[in-house]
């Protein structure tokens, strides 16, 4: 399977933190996009203000580092590396995820992005 891109929309409040460089991963509640290391993600900034979510027009380009499902954890269970880090993620809804980035490009254009151009595949 090669490269997946995933569009994602991100409150402008953790928009900016990640613009910032102050964080650099991502935790979502449900992974159903089946999010994989190596795959990029689009951060889309939407208004936090705005009933509609309306998109400010800055985007991030990332490339995600590592994938953590609570489904990973709970089959490492009897690994005692994993003991701690399994509590925490234990506190979690069910199918949440968790993944780390490293920001490729800044958009503030979202004409700008073209996914091909990030595709490692093609």
């Amino acid at each position: 399977m090669g490269t997946r891109i995933h569009y994602l929309k991100t409150s402008s409040e953790y928009f900016g933190a990640i613009h910032e460089g102050e964080k650099s991963f991502e935790l979502r509640k449900e992974d159903d996009r089946r999010f994989s290391k190596e795959d990029i993600v689009i951060l889309r900034e939407v208004d936090s203000d705005d009933d509609n979510d309306s998109f400010t027009g800055r985007e991030i380009v990332a490339r995600i580092t590592y994938v953590l499902a609570r489904s990973h954890v709970e089959a490492s269970r009897g690994n005692r590396r994993a003991f701690l880090l399994g509590d925490l993620v234990g506190m979690l809804p069910e199918n949440c995820v968790i993944f780390s980035f490293d920001i490729i490009e800044r958009v503030f254009s979202p004409a700008a992005v073209r996914a091909k151009d990030y595709d490692q595949d093609s």
